[in-house]
């Protein structure tokens, strides 16, 4: 079944398979166990030593490394130290027998080791373990393809938003040019007995090729125009933890040292939308809400993203409590071009590729008016976000 057929039940955990998990430990009899215990539910990978997981490494994608740290060839720090170097994105676990302080000391300061499980270890634990590491390199490979695919879309995106400013500001002018096509087409019957004869066809022939001209300026116009529309959202059934998860470790730089990101969502809600576009929405009302109270120099900054289900939609609501949005701009900052930070680079796009973002996925963006507190003050900004949970009937 591919993934964007899944079922909405299916779609949380249909990923255990697809990160390998290498263990390595020199005695046979370890190895078999795993193997027996584990092999079921994760893509296990087993080397007797050292150098032979590394060339594993080295020849295959592994998601997650465990090691024993009594080998002969190499200890299990040596081990993870190397695969820190050479493959970075794998996680690495320490396994040993020996409650051995410098060792606990040495696997996270020299090899970054993520987990230390001492043996001898209840299978259960250890399932536990795997899971979350799982789940971890899971989290990480979505953030890696997330950031990729949103940073294209957001060349895109802001190439098309000035492809499109300019071809609006080139119409205007090409409106301008065809009025006064019109009136010296309307001019040329009543120059003919005036002019001599030559130079009234060159006239002629002129305003005959000045309309011919913006004729085909208007027609590369409309397409144009055409072109510069969003690509057609790439729809499935995403669960929306995994997302929210992934948009706070994309935006954790710009908002954790500003306010604290607070996350409520059912663990079993699914929407039906494009992931990246979902997140390029979030991430924005994120960076938007963490510059909003950053300007406050408030120290209990605070953003909260709820996820609930309505009906046959989803709502995502992002609020904050920084200063709100003035009245006097509500009714713009869904606008083009529309910036109240352009000090700080703001192009006034973002918002509103947000609301193109969101219609493309037959959803809606909207601010609402929070509540407010005459002692408080304002109450910050609240958006919401209405998506689909099941693709449309037609579909």
């Amino acid at each position: 079944m591919a993934r964007n057929e899944l079922r909405p039940h299916d779609a949380r955990f249909e990923y255990l398979r697809d990160y390998p998990i290498l263990y390595v430990d020199d005695e046979e009899p370890n190895l078999l166990v795993f193997r027996g215990s584990f092999g079921d539910e994760f893509d296990v990978v087993t080397a007797p030593s050292g150098e032979a997981g590394l060339r594993i490494l080295g020849e295959r994608r592994i998601a997650v490394l465990l090691t024993d740290q009594r080998m002969r060839d190499m200890s299990g720090v040596e081990l993870c130290e190397t695969a820190r170097e050479r493959f970075p994105n794998v996680i690495r676990i320490l396994v040993t027998a020996y409650s051995d302080h410098q060792t606990a000391i040495d696997a996270i300061n020299r090899s970054g080791v993520s987990r230390y499980l001492a043996k001898p270890w209840r299978l259960d634990d250890v399932r536990l373990v795997l899971r979350e590491a799982v789940d971890r390199a899971h989290l990480e490979h979505m953030v890696r393809t997330l950031q990729s695919e949103i940073l294209d879309r957001e060349r895109i995106a802001t190439l098309a938003a000035m492809r499109a400013r300019l071809l609006h500001d080139m119409a205007n002018v090409n409106i301008a040019i065809e009025g006064s096509a019109q009136r010296l087409e309307g001019l040329v019957p009543s120059l003919e007995d005036g002019l001599d004869p030559d130079l009234f066809v060159q006239v002629r022939d002129a305003v005959a090729n000045l309309r011919m001209a913006v004729d085909h300026m208007t027609t590369l116009h409309r397409k144009r125009v055409q072109s510069t529309r969003l690509a057609a959202a790439s729809k499935c059934y995403r669960p929306v933890i995994e997302i929210l998860e992934s948009v706070r470790e994309m935006t954790r730089s710009e908002v954790s040292h500003v306010a604290r990101l607070v996350l409520s969502c059912p663990e079993d809600l699914v929407v039906w939308a494009d992931q990246t576009d979902i997140s390029r929405i979030l991430m924005n009302l994120l960076t938007n809400a963490a510059y909003a109270i950053e300007t406050t120099g408030r120290r209990d900054g605070e953003i909260r993203i709820r996820a609930t289900a309505e009906g046959a939609s989803v709502l995502l609501e992002v609020s904050d409590n920084g200063p709100g949005v003035p009245h006097r701009l509500a009714g713009r900052i869904f606008e083009p071009a529309f910036t109240t930070r352009p000090e700080r680079g703001g192009s006034g796009l973002g918002l509103a590729i947000c609301r193109e973002l969101a219609l493309a996925n037959d959803g809606t963006v909207e601010l609402v008016e929070p509540l407010r507190n005459a002692k408080d003050g304002p109450a910050g900004a609240v958006f919401q976000v209405r998506l689909p949970a099941h693709p449309p009937r037609s579909a």
